[in-house]
């Protein structure tokens, strides 16, 4: 299978969506960013998530979780990313590794009922 980008696999949000972050799972819509609705809660140069903007949670349960993070991490470097950020999900990675090693891991799942196709 190959391996697409962002930009090769999607395209805009279509005409009736719901306008909200989106997720994968429906059991993780309550998952929202607030600061949408409270600019106060934003740092400064920073912004929301965007309403319609597809978002992917991986949790540290996750037996995928280390490699996906390191990915991501590899592909921060590759294109020239912040080295400070870089250090900070550095540093986030090493306690989800310290978390992994007392609660376990698994590979993730979820009810079919709650997957969205879109």
């Amino acid at each position: 299978m190959p391996v697409l980008t962002c930009r090769e696999a999607g395209g805009a949000a279509g005409k009736g969506q719901v306008q909200r972050m989106l997720h994968a799972r429906r059991d993780y819509d309550r998952i929202q960013d607030p600061a949408l609705h409270d600019s106060s809660l934003l740092s400064a140069g920073s912004s929301p998530i965007w309403e319609d903007e597809p978002v992917f949670l991986v949790r540290a349960k996750d037996a995928a979780f280390c490699d996906t993070v390191m990915a991501w991490m590899q592909s921060h470097l590759d294109a020239g990313g912040d080295p400070a950020l870089h250090r900070a999900v550095a540093a986030h990675l090493e306690r989800a590794i310290a978390w992994q090693q007392k609660h376990g891991t698994k590979l993730a799942d979820a009810p079919h009922e709650v997957l969205k196709l879109f």
